[in-house]
């Protein structure tokens, strides 16, 4: 048999003995002889010789033990150089038995993160009874748990134990702390927020650019990437080159920036013109635009001139010309000119027209939407003929327009006609010479002129000359017809008799022309003689 068995033969020896001795003692002797025991001492350890009890004398007042303590206790983990967390407890020096009292406990963290998971944990003894705590504990038989969660950096929680003792034994509690230190990855968590507004002019005629103006903004916590702005514009509504497609390409937008840009557009008809824009951008972000709407109208000039058909040259001629806006919007700047035949006099003109070479110009200003102005102008041509006179007029964003009028201008067919005798008075037997002289005193050419002499038989003719062919019966002179004889032109016959009798006579000469409408007759007197 080895040592380690002939020892555990000897402890079980011994406790047979402790337990036959426990079995017959002074108890027993008296229960044996049918005697009752006291109660008390019926628990009595202590009998003389003939088992009678022995009474004890009354102790004295316990005294602490020096071994109890200390009542304040402070640790620090894991080490006192390189503090993480302080465990502090104080509890009172001496407490009476069965008395209630409290004790605290203090838990600090010390470092500069923060710890997580952090637990107190008391272990009491058999003689101490726990009441209560605050905050409350978790119990599992002698042992008290408080979950105390994270602290942070200087952060302190204390806890409050209350109990009392059972005994006169010490009371020894000991407390830990455990903890962990959590490895903490943080992402920033943001949120972009786009603003998007659009801002057109109300109104705007045909001809002048639409500027559209876009102001996008980042009202978030968080870059904006990717941003762009679209805008499909509506109807006759076009960018520069012609599309209807705006498409701004703006980048990252860093959060409370914002960017501004500007487009120019154009209407190609009239009307009301409205689009809304969007914002989008990376992660599903999208911002839309209020709807402003751009009224695009446009002034449209009328244009009639009225004057004489006919008028003969000499007199004045007017003209009176009016313009009216049939548009939706003023004519602005409105200028309106007009033709003046070269070598026109006696020009006159209202309304403050002004004579610029061979036209009169009128500034007219502002014509509202609806209203006409008038102006007139006269004056005297030069010439006779076919005059056909253009009027024109513009204005800012409206379309010129052009109005003519024809007046042909017509001159007078004034054909004077003369009959002298170059000699008077003619001895019979002698010639007589007749100058027909005709004239065109007017203004417009005279045609077919036909010129015809007639013969008293006192006188016979001898010959003819002139402007056209003679042909004579019968004492009747009649020349060819003459063609044309312009203003100012004269044209001249002759005519020589012969004086065969005595007396006074006449020499009668007829004109014919296609501008007149009855003959012009001439007689020249002559005296024969004997």
């Amino acid at each position: 048999m080895n040592r380690i068995s002939k020892a555990i033969w000897i402890v079980v020896l011994a406790g047979m003995v402790i337990v036959l001795a426990g079995c017959y003692s002074c108890r027993s002797h008296w229960k044996a002889k049918g005697r009752q025991v006291p109660p008390e001492v019926a628990y009595s350890m202590y009998w003389d010789k003939d088992c009678v009890p022995v009474p004890l004398p009354v102790p004295p007042p316990p005294i602490p033990s020096t071994e109890c303590g200390p009542y304040v206790v402070s640790r620090t983990y894991p080490t006192t150089e390189a503090g993480m967390i302080k465990l502090e407890k104080t509890m009172p020096d001496q407490v009476q038995i069965n008395a209630e009292f409290d004790y605290s406990i203090r838990v600090t963290n010390l470092a500069e993160v923060a710890v997580d998971d952090v637990k107190v944990t008391e272990n009491t003894e058999g003689n101490f009874k726990f009441n209560e705590s605050d905050p409350p504990a978790d119990i599992q038989g002698n042992q008290l748990t408080w979950s105390i969660g994270a602290l942070a950096p200087g952060a302190t929680r204390q806890i409050r134990v209350s109990g009392s003792a059972m005994s006169n034994d010490c009371v020894k509690n000991c407390a830990k702390v455990s903890y962990t230190i959590p490895a903490c990855g943080f992402i920033k968590v943001v949120q972009p927020l786009l603003y998007l507004a659009k801002l057109a002019p109300s109104k705007k005629k045909l001809c002048d650019d639409i500027p559209l103006t876009y102001v996008v903004k980042n009202r978030g916590t968080g870059d904006a990437t990717n941003v762009e702005i679209i805008d499909e514009l509506q109807g006759e509504q076009m960018t520069a080159d012609g599309g209807n497609r705006i498409n701004i390409a703006v980048g990252t937008l860093k959060p409370g920036e914002s960017k501004e840009y500007t487009v120019m557009t154009r209407a190609r008809s009239t009307g009301a013109f409205s689009s809304k824009a969007i914002a989008r951008a990376d992660a599903g972000l999208r911002a839309e635009s209020r709807l402003p709407t751009t009224v695009v109208t446009q002034p449209e000039l009328q244009i009639s001139k009225a004057g004489p058909d006919r008028e003969y040259l000499g007199r004045k001629v007017s003209y009176i010309i009016t313009l009216k806006n049939t548009g939706d919007s003023p004519a602005t700047e409105t200028v309106l000119e007009d033709m003046v035949p070269a070598g026109a006099t006696n020009i006159v003109v209202s309304d403050g027209g002004i004579v610029v070479g061979d036209k009169v110009i009128w500034n007219l200003g502002t014509i509202g939407k609806g209203q006409s102005r008038a102006v007139s102008v006269g004056y005297v041509p030069s010439t006779a003929g076919a005059y056909t006179t253009r009027a024109t007029a513009r204005a800012i964003c409206a379309e010129g327009v052009t109005v003519s009028a024809d007046t042909n201008i017509e001159g007078i067919a004034a054909i004077l006609l003369e009959v002298v005798d170059l000699s008077d008075p003619i001895e019979v037997g002698e010639n007589e010479t007749y100058l027909i002289t005709v004239t065109n005193q007017g203004t417009k050419a005279d045609t077919n002129i036909r010129i015809n002499c007639f013969l008293e038989k006192t006188m016979k003719f001898v010959s003819a000359s002139g402007q056209t062919q003679t042909r004579v019966s019968d004492g009747k002179i009649v020349f060819q017809p003459l063609d044309v004889l312009e203003p100012g032109e004269k044209a001249t016959w002759k005519v020589v008799v012969r004086a065969t009798y005595s007396g006074d006579v006449r020499f009668r000469v007829t004109m014919d022309s296609d501008q007149l409408t009855r003959n012009v007759e001439e007689t020249e007197a002559t005296n024969f003689y004997e």
